[in-house]
């Protein structure tokens, strides 16, 4: 199965793609992934860009707290991908955490249940250095009625 493009990059890098046609004009899907002060604007061109867009404000915070990402916002992001189906541009202040998180609940949603190594082993080809916020993939497995997003990035990293 041919997997459309998915971009990863920090909210700079974000800002350079979408504030160019000549870089970001086939993007037509952005994740933005905003927090606290450091990163609370969207990214250059964002407003501007015509593409579906998500933007979303948590902290990259991997415990419960009232700063990390919650069960709704995870809600809104599972509802926003099983729509895409072209390229898509995900970012959060440095394109680590938070954005390769969301892009491996994405990978695993289309490659389908059982595939979640294959996604983790993707998601790590788009963007080596990739440490998706694990409290993100958590509540994806629940909101998906899955297993194994967790599991299977750890063991893929191992």
């Amino acid at each position: 199965m041919e997997l459309p493009e998915i971009i990863i990059t920090s909210r700079t890098g974000a800002g350079s793609r979408l504030g160019s046609t000549r870089r970001g004009g086939h993007i037509k899907y952005v994740v933005s992934i905003g927090g606290g002060d450091r990163d609370n604007r969207p990214p250059y061109g964002f407003q501007e860009h015509p593409s579906q867009k998500l933007r979303l404000f948590f902290e990259d915070d991997v415990y419960d707290t009232p700063v990390g990402p919650k069960q709704h916002h995870m809600e809104k992001l599972v509802q926003f991908l099983e729509r895409v189906d072209g390229p898509v541009l995900f970012h959060c202040y440095a394109g680590v955490s938070r954005s390769t998180a969301a892009a491996y609940i994405l990978l695993a949603m289309w490659l389908g249940p059982g595939k979640e190594q294959e996604a983790a082993h993707k998601l790590l080809e788009i963007r080596p250095g990739a440490h998706p916020n694990p409290l993100m993939l958590q509540m994806a497995e629940e909101i998906l009625g899955r297993e194994g997003f967790y599991d299977a990035w750890y063991g893929a990293t191992s």
